[in-house]
């Protein structure tokens, strides 16, 4: 009985070494894989850095992914609406009135079109912490922190053409009511 006792003794202290060591290895294994997983997150951080920073200072992004893309649009629609200029009637205007009427309703046309797109419809191919550092990034832009006056401008050069528009209208309307007439200096 006593052997019996012994045997089963040492018996179930082997399986609870054994137990013992499989559980440590286990869980070393899971360590190890929670440590490459964080090194391969910290190396997609990085990547992300690296490569879409340079929007932040106003550059373009050499990558031709969506993200980049969507990017560099953003600048090109900032450039685009910075330039625009209040349209201004001058004697040219006035002799061509259809022409010129044309030429304003096709840009107004063509800024119509000039909007920002929003970041989160490229954003769904990546993981929560990419998102998060893409964002931080996109965040930094004095760009993005002024599109709400881009827009602003935007709107006052329409209103401008607008009014424009209705200005040469009303010559239109109303050509037997005046005449041009070149002054030389």
């Amino acid at each position: 009985k006593k052997k019996i006792i012994l045997y089963s003794f040492i018996i179930l202290l082997s399986i609870a070494l054994i137990s013992s060591i499989i559980v440590i290895k286990i869980n070393k294994d899971k360590e190890e894989k929670l440590r490459q997983e964080e090194i391969k997150k910290q190396e997609k951080i990085e990547n992300i850095e690296n490569k879409y920073s340079p929007f932040i200072n106003n550059e373009y992004i050499e990558e031709q992914d969506e993200l980049s893309t969507f990017l560099n649009n953003t600048l090109d629609t900032h450039k685009q609406i910075e330039q625009l200029t209040d349209y201004k009637i001058d004697i040219n205007t006035l002799k061509n009135l259809d022409e010129s009427t044309k030429e304003l309703e096709q840009s107004k046309e063509e800024i119509n079109k000039l909007n920002y797109e929003d970041i989160n419809n490229y954003l769904n191919n990546y993981e929560d912490y990419e998102k998060e550092k893409i964002i931080e990034i996109y965040n930094k832009s004095e760009i993005v922190n002024n599109i709400d006056k881009d827009l602003e401008k935007k709107e006052e050069y329409i209103n401008n053409i607008d009014n424009t528009l209705n200005t040469l209208d009303f010559f239109k309307n109303n050509t037997k009511n005046y005449y041009l007439r070149r002054i030389h200096s």
